[in-house]
């Protein structure tokens, strides 16, 4: 999923959690505007880039240690 290995987590700054994925049957499959789906794929950019960022504080620390 990420091309860098995850470190440990330091206490004082915990990784981001991925959003949970629709379940199924929580869509109704008509196309509105507001699908869960659409929910998700926000919420799942949101996680990528803050995971990301953790992931540079992380590296960062360690590399300061």
């Amino acid at each position: 999923m990420h091309p860098r290995p995850k470190p440990d987590s330091p206490p004082d700054d915990p990784a981001p959690l991925p959003p949970d994925a629709p379940q199924e049957g929580e869509c109704c499959e008509s196309g509105c505007e507001d699908c869960v789906w659409t929910r998700y794929s926000a919420a799942r950019r949101d996680y990528e880039s803050a995971y990301a960022a953790w992931l540079d504080r992380v590296e960062q620390r360690l590399a300061d240690e």
